[in-house]
């Protein structure tokens, strides 16, 4: 009885403090000098400010904006492509930035568990809306709009829920 116990005690530390890989070998439970000490060393992120790193996708630039919780570990990231709208339905970049971020998720994580076509009307002012959502093990991937002074952006989120407890910081601000 005390050996079962013991497996189930190992099984579900091991479990609870698991790292998955968010993006680009970044993993979540990295500390945020694990983070940028990582990001300094790969050629495809350029430095931007705090913890806030440029990265190519697509042949687009996008900023890669972490999340912290209360005790330093990443638990997620935003990563937020550097272009804005004035108009989230019609304007052709915009749709096909969502086009192109759909295909390569759907090719990491399959079909999404979650996809609702949102028009310019349902982003609140100044909020956000999810469009596309994957549940992927411990994993939320999501892409998101959002609008702020009346230009629209478009971001993916992914975030780990094992380290999710409250948030510290977002991108280093």
């Amino acid at each position: 009885m005390r050996k079962i116990l013991l497996f189930l005690m190992l099984t579900v530390t091991l479990t609870v403090n698991a790292q998955e890989y968010l993006f680009k070998g970044i993993k979540s439970g990295m500390s945020e000098s694990q983070y940028t000490a990582f990001l300094d060393t790969q050629e495809s992120f350029d430095w931007y400010k705090e913890a806030v790193y440029f990265c190519k996708i697509e042949n687009r630039l996008y900023l890669v904006l972490p999340i912290f919780n209360k005790y330093d570990k990443l638990w997620g990231l935003s990563i937020s492509c550097s272009e804005n709208f004035e108009w989230f339905d019609y304007d052709p970049n915009c749709i096909k930035i969502m086009e192109e971020l759909y295909t390569l998720l759907k090719t990491k994580y399959g079909e999404p568990d979650y996809n609702k076509k949102k028009s310019w009307s349902d982003i609140p002012k100044n909020g956000n809306v999810i469009i596309v959502e994957w549940k992927y093990g411990t994993l939320d991937i999501g892409i998101n709009a959002s609008e702020t002074n009346e230009k629209y952006n478009v971001w993916v989120s992914i975030i780990d829920n094992n380290f999710y407890i409250e948030e510290k910081t977002t991108g280093g601000f």
